[in-house]
C-alpha cells in the first residue's frame, strides 16, 4: 500500500486500511495526507468523515463531507454520507435535502430512500414517508428492516391492511 508514498492514493489506501481495522486516528492521519497530495479528490474527505465518527468528532465529519459536496455538488458519496450524518445529529431538514439529492443521483439507492423515508416521518410528512418507504422495501425485499418501518408507518398513518399485508410477507421471507 506504500509502494508509491508520493502518491495520494497510496495514503488513501492506507487510511482505508486503518479504517477497516477501526484504527481511527491512524485513518485520520493518513487521509490528512491524502488530501494535502490532492486536495481535489473527494474520496479522502468521504472517508474520513467515517473515522471522525469513529472518534466522535462528527462536526469534523460534517466539514469533511461539506468540502467534498463542494468540490462535487453531485457526488452520490458525499449527498448520501453527508445526509446521514446530519441525521445522525438530529439535523433533519438538512439531513433530508442531501437525501433526496442521494435518491435523485442513483434511483436504485435503498438506503437513501429506507432513510429519507424515516426522516419525511419525523418531519410529519407521511405520504412521502411512505413512498420512499416503499421503494426501498421494493428495492431490497429481503432486508426486514425495510419491510418492518414501512409496516410501521402504514399503521402510523392508519393503514392497517396494508401494514399488515407487508408484515405477513416478512414472515413468510423469513420463517424463524
Amino acid at each position: 500500500l506504500d509502494a508509491r508514498p508520493d502518491h495520494w492514493a497510496s495514503h488513501y489506501n492506507l487510511g482505508n486500511f486503518y479504517l477497516s481495522r477501526q484504527d481511527h486516528r491512524q485513518a485520520v492521519a493518513f487521509y490528512e495526507n491524502a488530501i494535502r497530495m490532492q486536495p481535489r479528490a473527494i474520496q479522502p474527505y468521504v472517508n474520513i468523515s467515517f473515522a471522525y465518527n469513529g472518534l466522535g468528532q462528527n462536526d469534523k465529519g460534517i466539514q469533511s463531507l461539506r468540502k467534498a459536496h463542494k468540490l462535487e455538488p453531485k457526488s452520490l458519496e458525499a449527498n448520501l454520507n453527508l445526509g446521514l450524518l446530519l441525521g445522525e445529529m438530529g439535523r433533519i431538514e438538512e439531513a433530508a435535502t442531501h437525501l433526496k439529492e442521494a435518491a435523485n443521483l442513483d434511483p436504485g439507492s435503498a438506503v437513501a430512500a429506507y432513510n429519507l423515508g424515516v426522516i419525511q416521518a419525523k418531519l410529519g410528512k407521511m405520504d412521502s414517508a411512505i413512498n420512499y418507504l416503499r421503494r426501498a422495501y421494493r428495492m431490497e425485499s429481503e432486508n426486514p428492516n425495510y419491510g418492518y418501518s414501512l409496516a410501521f408507518y402504514l399503521r402510523q398513518n392508519g393503514n392497517e391492511t396494508d401494514s399488515i399485508a407487508v408484515l405477513r410477507r416478512i414472515v413468510r421471507q423469513n420463517p424463524i
